[in-house]
């Protein structure tokens, strides 16, 4: 879409693209989901039978740690951005965007930690709960 500002005697003075705010969102959602498959990379090598997977080899490189500051500092300007657009039911609009899949990741655990027992055997580490 070409934006056209028009002087007073109608005549076309500059012409420029403008860009939509939601193309700069889904751009900081895509950068997003990168460092988040960084950090999955950084940390699936515990649960696969090959120490180094070919296809996961160019993730290990990147730093998972910095991966997650990014992750947040993104966060954070979206959550920011939502505040500034619209106070009004702020925190109603992140309990029922978080707290929904936290409750059910929190009940699987409980489910998957009375199935199998006190341990987790993975093949690079075994996960032990902590009393």
């Amino acid at each position: 879409m070409i934006h056209s500002v028009m002087a007073p005697d109608s005549a076309v003075v500059q012409e420029h693209p403008v860009t939509s705010p939601e193309s700069g969102w889904s751009m900081l959602a895509a950068l997003r989901f990168f460092l988040a498959w960084v950090v999955v990379c950084g940390h699936v090598w515990v649960f696969l039978e090959v120490a180094s997977p070919p296809d996961l080899r160019i993730f290990q490189i990147l730093d998972p740690k910095a991966a997650v500051i990014g992750f947040f500092l993104i966060s954070g300007y979206s959550i920011a951005a939502s505040l500034q657009r619209s106070s009004k039911g702020f925190y109603r609009r992140r309990f029922l965007r978080i707290y929904p899949i936290y409750f059910f990741a929190i009940v699987t655990t409980h489910i998957l930690s009375l199935v199998l027992g006190s341990g987790i055997q993975a093949p690079h580490e075994t996960f032990i709960p902590e009393p």
